[in-house]
């Protein structure tokens, strides 16, 4: 709970270990995004979306307003007025200065990322889909 903030993490049950251990209260995404997240907490100041397939009507109406809700890739976001993040938005430098001080003073950690060859990227996509690799992925040329 950085700066007072309490993160509300829509994730499936195996990862709730992991969300904790992170500073998150989990909730399980497979239950219904304003059922789940009601139970833990009465307020949400925001909503950001990175799994691009959400509830998305759900995050607006748990934020109070599409205004309040960002999301990385849903295509549907702006037929609900929530803003689909594309640009750069000012603050990003002063932003990121600040969190790649954190991780230099240790107080952020990087989760691991699975390296694979760009060749394998059928592979990795399967991987995925099947809920057997929890990281990011990345694919060398």
């Amino acid at each position: 709970m950085a700066r007072g903030v309490t993160v509300v993490a829509a994730v499936r049950a195996g990862d709730f270990a992991a969300v904790r251990e992170l500073g998150a209260v989990p909730v399980d995404y497979a239950q219904p995004l304003v059922d789940a997240v009601g139970a833990v907490t009465a307020r949400v100041d925001a909503v950001f979306d990175a799994l691009g397939r959400s509830d998305l009507a759900a995050a607006v109406k748990l934020a109070g307003g599409a205004e309040r809700v960002i999301t990385l890739s849903d295509p549907r976001g702006p037929q609900l007025g929530v803003t689909l993040s594309n640009v750069v938005p000012s603050g990003v430098a002063a932003a990121l200065a600040e969190v790649l001080g954190l991780l230099g003073a240790g107080a952020l950690t990087l989760q691991p990322q699975t390296v694979l060859p760009l060749a394998d990227a059928a592979v990795a996509h399967a991987r995925l889909e099947r809920g057997e690799l929890r990281t990011k992925v990345l694919l060398e040329i």
